[in-house]
């Protein structure tokens, strides 16, 4: 996959979720999980958790030659941590609150990624809760509307842009296209501090999809964010202007078979709302 995408001038990322969203590690790796009821977030009072944790860096960091690696961070309940008394335990040995904990998890981890050349990305809580405690050659990935992407690249930061809900999140299905279009990635940030906002992603999902759908959820809807990253200010003001340009990407990702959905759909994957050829649909 990896060669395949560098042939044709993409990049893969790899995001390795950490500490939270990590249940599934259990099944192999029992040992680094709280407890056989309490799964996530990893176990963080275990060294051996961090010591996995490096191996596989070490391990993905020839898989995936990219110079970035995702960390993850979001969704983290401090659950497990303070249910296990082994983890509270060792928390408290640490005058540690759960917060506490969770930025130590982070500070590990971060480490681990510069230490095998890899400059990591963290999503929006892992700012929230850490702010200029973290180490700035983090990139923060906004996704949520707490800190706005002036309070991230004011403090020194990168940052990449991808707000749900209202933003570039493909499985949100009733964001209209020309919503997505007309979205500014640097927001209120000032020219300056827009240097720092690297990009911003479509995010898709695998919750609603399947092979059978996912092609006509993420087209063309995909391209709107594309021309809106890639493209310079003056040429993507406004929706209307990129209409045309819109319903001819569609109709050119489907005569190279790809399923795109028609482009002036008002929920994405819809069918047709008439007969037509593909530009009036």
């Amino acid at each position: 996959i990896v060669e395949f995408a560098r042939l044709h001038g993409v990049r893969v990322i790899v995001e390795m979720d950490v500490p939270g969203h990590a249940a599934s590690w259990c099944t192999g790796y029992p040992e680094i999980c709280p407890s056989a009821d309490c799964k996530q977030p990893l176990n963080v009072a275990k060294e051996g958790t961090f010591e996995f944790i490096d191996k596989l860096f070490g391990e993905l960091a020839g898989l995936f030659p990219d110079a970035y690696t995702h960390l993850g961070g979001d969704e983290t309940s401090y659950k497990c941590w303070e249910s296990v008394s082994s983890i509270s335990q060792w928390m408290k040995s640490k005058s540690m609150q759960s917060s506490d904990a969770f930025n130590y998890f982070i500070h590990r981890t971060n480490e681990i990624a510069l230490k095998h050349g890899k400059i990591p990305i963290v999503w929006s809580e892992v700012f929230d809760r850490l702010g200029t405690k973290l180490d700035n050659r983090t990139i923060v990935q906004k996704w949520l509307k707490t800190a706005s992407i002036k309070d991230i690249v004011s403090k020194g930061y990168r940052a990449l842009w991808s707000q749900s809900p209202g933003g570039w999140y493909l499985d949100h299905l009733n964001d209209p296209w020309q919503q997505i279009y007309e979205i500014e990635p640097c927001e209120d940030a000032n020219e300056e501090e827009c240097k720092l906002v690297l990009g911003g992603g479509g995010e898709m999902w695998g919750e609603t999809v399947d092979t059978s759908d996912l092609e006509q959820t993420v087209w063309p809807k995909l391209g709107a964010i594309a021309e809106r990253l890639w493209s310079p200010k003056e040429k993507t003001k406004t929706a209307e202007e990129a209409e045309p340009r819109y319903r001819q990407f569609r109709c050119l990702l489907n005569r190279r078979n790809v399923k795109a959905a028609p482009s002036m759909n008002t929920i994405s994957r819809q069918s047709p709302h008439g007969p037509g050829a593909c530009l009036d649909q």
